[in-house]
């Protein structure tokens, strides 16, 4: 059946076909020249009925001309995996102008072809004739339509949201243009001719022409037969050449161009264009955009340290500081930099995993920066999908792992998703956790990944607050990351080629301007506790338990028993709670051996972390450890009912002990801490969620609210508990080592340990939760020390020795528990070994204690040496230097408060709507439509904020528009896309107190390296009167002066004079701004060839030493071959190592002579205001 569809019938128009189609359609495909939201508008309530009773929709939508509108492609978008819709564009001498239809219904489908396109005009009201034919869905006819079809489609990339969004701008971009270009009948008398598209016979090379949505310079035009064949250089694209037709050509004007047929803008866009320039430009290197867009109030000593990497060579360096001073906060200030300079779009965090929740949350709370927390699932569900040679940071620019995941692994390998990747910035936090050891040792995996990703990131920030542990093999391995060719062994490190790649400082360093110490000091004592005899026994009979056990897994090399055994010694001196509640799941797990225990990868997740806690988050923690105590040995029936027995009868003395020493003591200092003060805060540590039970529902129940912390909350969670803890009725806040991960307790200065961890650099972290910038008290830590035991008798001399050790180096323990050395009987960082022996062999407590002490002399002895002969020199902070550049960088970089003028006059230019709020500093905002891409930019804001006082103090609930927030982004990306109209490049401004008639040319101002790289980036304004004086002094004023609307009144006879001279005006200007850019120029070139000169008298040093080393062995293989031994093999090795070290240093060699040079552009006019005094 055939039927002519006339939309000139009311009942019979293409409309009413396609809903009476849709009621039985099943599926539907289209492909249409135009899309508009009108044509959606007029069957949208049938689109829906069909994709809700499971219809297959499919549209293909030209792109040719800008006719199909962005916001009908995003209403298919949003409807489902049902519909799908893409947009096809023309290529070659094929163009996209089909009007086709295709439904099919059963075992029958209809074909519409002919004149209509998917709108409401196509629909119903224009005159269209269309062709409907109804035939078998196997019809040959229906079969050939959907093959072409179904080709088409084929060869049609998906439309993603970067697809949208970049048809969205030339859209944007053409209507813009296109506004120009109406035809309108001329006035009586005043016909005028108009151009539309350039003919390219008329086109010539050096014109710049506007095409396709972008902008390109002729290179050269030829003719074809009918056609034209032009060839065009086009930015961040390269060369194309294109057929004319059917690609249309505009001619881009210039602001002069259009300054002498007075085609003059309203001044408020040529202000928006101005200001969106000057905020957009990359940054001077001695210039700090973090200081006005993070959310944290920032100290000097912290902006020296950014300003330091900023404005290296190279942004690769080691960050040591202490504990405490803000490693994190200066690593986001970093980051926020290299991100206003365009140099970190991919940025990836690698840190120990019970760090991870912490990085996320300070970069989005500080900075406002969104990470992904990446996990092994996280990456297999990647790799199931990601596009054939996709890189991990396509989907994920900014990333944090733990390194435990992305290190190389036997059982799974995801070290090469990351390795692969090309990160603009890598930051590993605890990096002295991927050091190598020792010459000679196997490569450790985690090593092996900071190695091979070092070579691909460009900036590259290392962070430790213990970087040298006394192996200078290790911190050779370090400083090998951040620069191979710096340092040709351990041997060679020194302090003057330290200082361009590390910064180091102690809180002792760091001074008030009175000379006071910024950090208050802090004081730690220690509250001895007896056990009773009925707690004593039980602790003997535990101990002995744990002897027995922890010999026989020993000697069988049941690591899990072991280890489980450990755990039980610790959790008995931590609260009769915790150790009640192992020995119950123990007997469990022991009278049912079918209950699940460590499988084998857990296990070797135990052994791999056991020196190193912080590579298990608190939750995985207390979850591999509860499987750890249904840990068993493989004994005999009998010996298997034996130990029943005695974990019953432990469990019966643990149930019946009736005095808790430690929670009365604990009770009993708390309760004397609050009648003292009675608005005190105290944070309560322990390490054990059982303990932490047990004091919140029992010990300090009568206390009133208490907040808590523990391993099985989230980051969320935490936080609330934070904010908890800081209301005025809660003074108590128990916790385990979640705490001290990540949380910020500064308003808080009494800490108690309830038992002390058996590593003493635990002890260190829970103290940096509170003694760390921000805290404006003493801090008071005590800890709660059961002395007759062999562990607290240990533990005791331990803490005596570190804090005698203090009070000498003046420093604090991780810079001394961190150190080790390889020929130490003692290993502290295996403190639980210590303790475990001598229980296991019966050792006297006092003389573990003692071997323990002589090891802390010896790593005084070695902290001091390291101090004094590598990092003293890096200990200096010049305040002064640093408050002067925080002064400088607000007078030159804008402030929030011109951030907020600038973003209220677009949104009342761009029909947007800043609406107040009840708070004076926090808005709501209506974002202007033509900014929504419904990803990044919001369609509304409830709360914003341009003040960075409101933003640090209401950090959770609102967004601070600042520099690098999407908002502000767009706002500029959007001012300064005038292409091809110039949309604010030239202006009228008549200002009551301008000195002269005359222009205010704006120039842009660039410094790159030899490739092309910005070294920094201006916006020059210089005025010029009719007479041809420059008065830079009067640029700056009219440039921010107001001025009055454009009107015909303005032009008189010396105006239009002046117009006409504006071409030899704006040479002079030119020669002006050139003139002042060299002497820019010569600074900038200066300060990099210093630089240049540093890096390549380094490289020198390195090579030099590199090949003698090489030669003398050389030579020593060469005199071993003359007395007759087979060295052939090892001298051509030896020689091929030498080969490659040359090859290697002339090519870092050429880099940094392609770095050394400084070119200067030619300023480029940005746009131009004709200047009128008010009459």
């Amino acid at each position: 059946m055939i039927t002519l569809i006339d939309n000139r019938l009311d009942d019979e128009t293409l409309a009413e076909h396609l809903r009476n189609l849709l009621v039985t359609a099943s599926e539907i495909y289209i492909q249409v020249a135009y899309l508009r939201e009108s044509g959606i508008a007029v069957i949208r309530d049938q689109i829906r009925t069909f994709l809700a009773q499971g219809g297959i929709f499919r549209i293909l939508a030209g792109g040719d001309f800008a006719q199909t509108e962005p916001d009908a492609l995003r209403f298919f978008c949003e409807l489902g995996s049902a519909c799908e819709v893409k947009l096809i564009s023309s290529s070659g001498l094929a163009g996209f102008h089909p009007k086709s239809y295709l439904v099919y219904s059963g075992e029958n489908a209809t074909l519409i072809v002919g004149s209509s396109n998917f709108t409401d005009g196509g629909f119903s009201k224009n005159i269209e004739l269309n062709l409907c034919v109804n035939l078998p869905a196997e019809h040959p006819v229906i079969n050939s339509a959907k093959l072409i079809f179904d080709r088409l489609w084929e060869a049609t990339p998906g439309l993603d949201l970067d697809r949208l969004a970049g048809y969205t701008e030339f859209w944007e971009q053409y209507h813009r243009a296109a506004e120009h270009l109406i035809f309108k009948l001329p006035e009586k008398g005043k016909a005028k001719d108009m151009e539309v598209y350039l003919d390219p016979a008329d086109m010539k090379a050096g014109d710049l022409v506007f095409f396709n949505g972008q902008t390109g310079e002729v290179m050269a035009v030829t003719k074809l037969g009918e056609r034209w064949s032009v060839k065009l250089s086009v930015k961040n694209v390269g060369t194309q050449t294109l057929l004319s037709p059917p690609t249309q050509f505009q001619r881009v004007d210039t602001p002069l161009s259009r300054a002498e047929r007075r085609d003059f803008d309203s001044p408020i866009y040529f202000d928006l264009l101005t200001e969106a320039t000057r905020l957009s430009l990359a940054y001077e290197h001695d210039r700090l955009v973090s200081l006005s867009n993070s959310r944290t109030k920032l100290e000097p000593y912290q902006v020296a340290a950014v300003h330091k990497v900023v404005s290296a060579w190279e942004q690769r360096f080691l960050i040591a500081d202490d504990v405490g001073l803000g490693k994190t906060v200066e690593t986001g200030m970093i980051v926020k930099e290299l991100k206003a300079r365009h140099h970190a779009d991919k940025i990836l965090i690698i840190c120990p995993a019970g760090l991870s929740l912490q990085w996320q949350r300070e970069m989005a709370e500080k900075f406002d920066e969104r990470f992904d927390l990446l996990y092994s699932s996280d990456l297999r569900q990647w790799r199931s999908t990601r596009p054939a040679g996709e890189p991990l940071c396509v989907k994920y620019p900014q990333a944090i792992v733990s390194i435990d995941t992305a290190k190389p692994k036997e059982d799974e390998n995801n070290a090469q998703d990351f390795t692969e990747a090309h990160w603009d910035a890598v930051i590993i936090d605890e990096a002295h956790k991927v050091a190598q050891h020792s010459v000679g040792q196997e490569l450790i995996s985690r090593y092996k990944l900071a190695r091979d990703i070092a070579p691909s990131c460009d900036c590259m920030l290392l962070l430790s607050a213990t970087p040298h542990d006394g192996d200078p093999y290790a911190f050779h391995s370090l400083l090998g990351l951040l620069d191979p060719l710096r340092f040709p062994n351990a041997e060679s490190i020194d302090p003057t080629e330290l200082e361009p790649m590390m910064v180091r400082r102690s809180k002792s360093d760091i001074r008030k301007d009175d000379g006071t110490p910024l950090f208050p000091p802090r004081w730690v004592d220690t509250t001895q506790v007896h056990f009773t005899e009925e707690e004593l026994t039980l602790y003997q009979e535990v101990t002995s338990y744990v002897r027995q056990g922890f010999q026989t897994a020993t000697e069988l090399k049941e690591t899990a028993v072991g280890f489980l055994m450990v755990l039980l010694q610790k959790r008995m001196v931590s609260s009769i709670a915790a150790i009640r509640r192992s020995l119950e799941r123990r007997l469990i797990a022991l009278e049912h051996p079918e209950a699940a225990v460590l499988t084998a990868a857990e296990l070797r997740e135990l052994k791999e972390r056991a020196d190193d806690e912080e590579a298990l988050t608190d939750d995985r923690r207390e979850e591999l450890q509860k499987k750890l105590e249904k840990a068993r040995l493989k004994l005999t029936m009998d010996q298997h009912k034996a130990e029943i027995r005695n974990v019953r009868r432990l469990h019966e003395l643990a149930k019946g002990i009736r005095v808790d020493s430690k929670a009365q003591e604990l009770k009993k200092f708390v309760e004397g801490v609050l009648t003292k003060a009675s608005h005190e805060k105290i944070l309560i540590f322990t390490e054990y969620t059982d303990t932490l039970d047990y004091l919140r529902d029992e010990v300090l129940k009568s206390f009133g609210p208490i907040a808590q912390i523990h391993g099985g909350m989230n980051m969320t969670l935490r936080q609330e508990q934070e904010e908890y803890f800081q209301q005025p009725e809660v003074h108590l806040m128990v916790a385990t080592d979640a705490a001290g991960e990540g949380l910020n307790l500064q308003y808080c200065h009494i800490m108690i340990n309830y038992e002390l961890p058996w590593n003493p650099n635990r002890i260190e972290q829970r103290i940096g939760r509170l003694h760390r910038y921000g805290q404006q008290h003493d801090v008071h830590v005590y800890n709660l020390q059961v002395v007759n035991t062999r562990e607290g008798i240990i533990l005791h001399r331990l803490l005596q020795k570190i804090k005698m050790i203090e009070k000498q180096l003046g420093g604090y323990a991780p810079n001394i528990l961190g150190l080790t050395a390889a020929a130490e009987a003692v290993n502290l960082n295996r403190l639980s070994d210590l303790i475990m022996n001598a229980i296991a062999d019966d050792t006297p407590p006092e003389v573990t204690a003692k071997h323990i002490e002589k090891a802390l002399e010896a790593r005084q002895q070695m902290c001091d040496r390291i101090e004094k002969d590598l990092f003293l020199s890096l200990h200096h902070f010049d305040k002064g230097q640093a408050d002067r550049l925080i002064r400088r960088s607000r007078e030159l970089t804008p402030s929030n408060a011109d951030i907020e003028v600038f973003v209220r006059r677009y949104f009342e230019t761009h029909d947007g709507r800043v609406e107040n709020t009840r708070n004076k500093q926090i808005f709501r905002l209506k974002t202007p439509r033509r900014l929504c891409d419904g990803k990044s930019v919001l369609d509304e804001y409830q709360q914003v904020t341009f003040d960075k006082d409101t933003a640090f103090n209401k950090a959770r609930d609102v967004q601070f528009v600042a520099f690098g927030h999407p908002l502000l982004d767009a706002i500029i990306r959007d001012c300064r896309d005038c292409t091809p109209i110039l949309r604010g490049a030239v202006t009228v401004k008549q200002v009551a107190d301008a000195a002269a008639c005359g222009f205010l040319f704006n120039y842009k101002l660039r410094y790159s390296d030899a490739l092309d790289r910005a070294l920094y980036e201006e916006l020059l304004p210089i005025f010029i009167s009719d007479d041809g004086q420059i008065d830079l002094e009067q640029a700056l004023h009219l440039l921010a002066a107001p001025s009055t609307a454009i009107n015909e009144t303005m032009f008189d006879q010396r105006t239009n004079q002046t117009i006409k001279i504006i071409t030899e005006l704006e040479s002079l200007a030119q020669q002006a701004s050139s003139d002042i850019a060299e002497k820019r120029f010569n600074r900038i070139h200066a300060d990099r060839h210093r630089q240049a000169e540093a890096c390549s008298m380094s490289l020198e040093r390195f090579q030099g030493a590199k090949r003698r080393r090489l030669q003398e062995t050389i030579d020593g293989y060469e005199m071993r071959l003359f007395k007759g031994e087979d060295m052939d093999i090892a001298i051509r090795r030896a020689k091929h190592e030498l080969e490659l070290l040359d090859e290697d240093c002339a090519r870092r060699s050429q880099q940094i002579e392609a770095r050394r040079h400084v070119q200067l552009n030619t300023p480029l006019l940005l746009n131009l205001a004709l200047i009128l005094p008010r009459k």
